[in-house]
């Protein structure tokens, strides 16, 4: 009976189709959401199209970090085409827990006992320009 009832739903039009596919919801053959209807002056014209797209393709060569995960220290070397640059230490919730000044190419060691365990972003920014980011571990 259900396989009569899809190919009548399928095939007609109208009250036949519409009372076939109620019978079809109702014994659970079939799931069926109703659509939602907008206003026509509420429809839009346009459509925008939203997603995110990378910023920084690769960034191992011009930041590295270690020991990953790191317990009470970690070292941050940073590779700069300019002469200095900024590092940036944010916490899991996104709160910046520390910037620090470095020069063109350099190796920092950056204490971290102080900071709780989680997964922390490293930000490497050049004349306010993003050049890498990374993530480091702490235990």
């Amino acid at each position: 009976m259900i396989g009569s009832l899809e190919t009548l739903m399928g095939e007609s039009d109208g009250l036949a189709e519409a009372l076939s596919r109620n019978a079809l919801i109702q014994c659970g053959a079939i799931s069926y959401n109703e659509p939602i209807l907008i206003d026509e002056g509420l429809k839009s014209e346009r459509t925008h199209a939203f997603g995110l797209k990378p910023v920084i393709e690769n960034n191992s060569e011009l930041l590295s970090v270690y020991p990953n995960p790191a317990k009470g220290y970690f070292v941050a070397k940073a590779i700069l085409a300019g002469q200095s640059g900024v590092l940036t230490l944010i916490s899991p919730t996104g709160v910046t827990v520390m910037e620090k000044q470095i020069d063109h190419s350099s190796s920092v060691t950056i204490p971290v006992s102080h900071l709780p365990a989680g997964v922390y972003a490293i930000r490497l920014t050049e004349n306010g320009a993003l050049k890498a980011v990374m993530t480091v571990t702490l235990q």
